[in-house]
């Protein structure tokens, strides 16, 4: 039997290596909240942001969100779920914005809209209202306080 290619072996490497990532990751309460963070657009630091763009970001968090015209509370989100319905989406929370069905909002008069994002894994749980407005140079999304008067 032949030695297989030199890119099958490194691929496969890689492959192996993502994987032992993965479930070191998700074995400890620091790996859930990097994990976390990743699809918050939150990384503690530009290295912790670097060593997890390998990974796969799909399937392995529920993810869900809510786009809506005016900021309320997390409290009233959770207190009112049939008012505020927040559904899944399977990657990052943030690139809710650039669906297609979200562009119409980003002509809303001028004014700020706001995307509320959840991740949980495990029991752990990150919330995070992101501002989104329109801009010259395009779209800008952030998730700071406070929220900015239309």
């Amino acid at each position: 039997m032949p030695a297989p290619a030199p890119q099958t072996t490194a691929l496969g490497t890689l492959v192996a290596i993502a994987a032992a990532s993965l479930i070191g990751l998700h074995s400890t309460d620091v790996g859930l909240d990097a994990l976390l963070r990743r699809f918050h657009l939150k990384p503690a630091s530009t290295a912790e942001w670097v060593a997890l763009q390998p990974l796969p970001g799909m399937y392995n968090f529920a993810n869900r969100v809510t786009v809506l015209l005016e900021p309320v509370p997390w409290s009233r989100l959770d207190s009112e779920p049939d008012s505020f319905r927040m559904y899944h989406v399977n990657h990052y929370p943030p690139r809710e914005i650039t669906f297609a069905n979200k562009r119409q909002l980003w002509r809303h008069n001028g004014c700020p809209w706001y995307l509320y994002a959840e991740s949980a894994v495990r029991g752990r749980v990150l919330r995070t209202r992101f501002t989104v407005t329109k801009e010259e140079a395009g779209v800008r999304l952030w998730s700071s306080e406070p929220v900015p008067e239309c």
